[in-house]
């Protein structure tokens, strides 16, 4: 297993923002197995910092599209998919990412973990 840690991890599911939380990914499927809040420096544990999305899905960042309304189709893309709660999560990281605005960058990209 592998851990990712970051400033925000966003589950997308209950739409709730996290902070400061750790993730733990399965090596071989890159599947989300845990989060879990963190206060100090944990043994195998990557820090990647900014936001990390919990999801079982991950649209692409249409141009100019804010973190808000981002959140909001992802939101809407959630409730109309089809079996979407038992379906496996994966982690996404946004990479740059503004956490103490909470938007993106015009950099900003999307990346599996």
């Amino acid at each position: 297993m592998r851990y990712f840690a970051a400033h925000r991890a966003w589950i997308a599911s209950s739409d709730r923002l996290l902070s400061m939380c750790r993730i733990g990914i399965t090596d071989t499927t890159h599947r989300v197995l845990s989060v879990e809040t963190f206060e100090s420096e944990t043994e195998q544990t990557e820090w990647i910092g900014g936001l990390i999305l919990v999801a079982p899905l991950c649209p692409e960042r249409l141009s100019q599209e804010t973190f808000a309304e981002y959140r909001q189709r992802m939101i809407s893309e959630l409730e109309s998919a089809d079996g979407t709660h038992s379906t496996p999560l994966s982690a996404y990281h946004f990479v740059p990412f503004n956490v103490t605005d909470m938007e993106f960058l015009p950099s900003t990209r999307i990346v599996r973990l």
